[in-house]
């Protein structure tokens, strides 16, 4: 019976990540009891099967040290009530490391099947929306873009999906046979093509990059010195022009032509934010070192919107937060919190670096922009994702230093 146990825990707890990561891109509401049922089953399997052997610790100690410092937050926040439903919502990132900071064997030999089935997920997500969008008949055409497409998850968020999932395939098609690499290649461009519906300027952003890193990768292999030079700048250079011409793009480089003309934005998604960036960067100065709690952001937010209530409209409206981590843990939780998260990706890329761990890499690329026009780290959809595939990833047998690149 024992023995029959030990053989079956390890298993067991990768069907319950299977589970997981199948349901992220599809139906998140179970997610949090699979973390439970993860959580539970690792501890168990750990007791029994000795596995509690520590990975690769610093990263795993930054990320505790990371969520530390918001629970200390909660202490001098003056809403309790919202600041401990913020540690709820961040509870991945307690969970996560702990879990993963321990080797399970077993994950680890079996990683590349719970990826798979992310990106099987991923794409069975995308198919839905363009099913879903094909029902919704505006006017004479049919809405295929932006958030009439993304019906149940913010387009950022699935653009950041798509991505990971995009760059997986390309990583794991070496794997393949003929056929299905062939396959996959059409499931990379079918993503792309989402990506490019959902308009989505963040997923735009770091999708160039990805290509830029991506391309990067391939011209390394390259012997041919005159090739190294012209196929980086034919696909990077197509690319950065086929997104460019997309209509929230263009408005994106003129409202940011307007900003630096004139220090204001009338476009309403980017003049917006750039009015909150510039409030939260004033109350930051207040608050430097610890913040203003986890609990009290919006509502310092909001004692700055109702002082220019015409220019803060949509915002005072909305509720809307910060719209960008790094400053959103600035205000929150200070410089201290604000370290902890830049050394946090830092220490990422630091090891993919190393490793040669290119799907980290590229990971820390898509979530690093991401952080810059969203605070992904309140919504749901965004800190199960960060948590999950950064510490899972993150967990090695042995840090090697050997450059990326070699």
């Amino acid at each position: 019976m024992l023995k029959n146990l030990k053989t079956y825990l390890p298993q067991i707890n990768w069907g319950i990540l299977i589970i997981f990561t199948f349901l992220m891109p599809i139906y998140q509401k179970p997610l949090g009891l699979l973390i439970g049922l993860f959580a539970l089953f690792t501890i168990i399997d750990g007791i029994i099967n000795k596995t509690f052997k520590f990975t690769n610790k610093k990263i795993f100690i930054i990320g505790l040290l990371f969520f530390a410092i918001h629970l200390i937050s909660v202490i001098y926040s003056e809403n309790k009530k919202i600041a401990w439903f913020d540690i709820e919502v961040k509870l991945s990132l307690l969970i996560f490391p702990i879990l993963f900071l321990f080797k399970n064997p077993y994950l680890i030999k079996n990683k590349k099947w719970i990826l798979r089935t992310f990106v099987i997920s991923t794409l069975i997500a995308n198919i839905y929306m363009l099913i879903s969008s094909a029902q919704i008949y505006h006017g004479n055409e049919w809405i295929f873009h932006s958030s009439y497409l993304s019906k149940y998850m913010h387009p950022s968020y699935i653009s950041m999906y798509n991505l990971f999932a995009l760059f997986f395939i390309l990583q794991d098609n070496k794997t393949y046979t003929k056929t299905l690499r062939y396959s996959s290649y059409i499931g990379v461009l079918f993503l792309v093509i989402m990506i490019y519906l959902f308009e989505s300027k963040a997923g735009f952003i770091a999708l160039l990059f990805i290509i830029i890193y991506t391309t990067s990768i391939f011209i390394l292999k390259l012997k041919n010195n005159f090739l190294k030079i012209i196929i980086p700048l034919i696909i990077i250079g197509s690319s950065a022009y086929i997104i460019s011409q997309n209509q929230r793009m263009q408005k994106m480089f003129a409202s940011l032509i307007e900003i630096v003309q004139t220090g204001d934005s009338t476009t309403k998604s980017t003049g917006i934010r750039f009015e909150i960036w510039k409030t939260s960067t004033k109350i930051i100065k207040q608050h430097p070192i610890i913040g203003v709690g986890a609990g009290d952001i919006k509502t310092e937010l909001n004692k700055n919107y109702k002082q220019n209530p015409q220019i803060y409209k949509d915002a005072i409206k909305n509720q809307f937060n910060v719209h960008n981590q790094y400053l959103e843990t600035f205000l929150g939780q200070g410089i201290i919190g604000f370290l902890l998260l830049s050394l946090l990706l830092y220490s990422g890329f630091e090891q993919a670096y190393y490793t040669k761990n290119h799907l980290l890499a590229a990971f820390i690329i898509i979530i690093g922009i991401n952080f810059f026009p969203e605070s992904v780290l309140n919504n749901r959809a965004g800190v199960i994702f960060f948590a999950f595939f950064y510490f899972f990833l993150s967990q090695e047998e042995k840090i090697k230093r050997t450059k990326i690149n070699e």
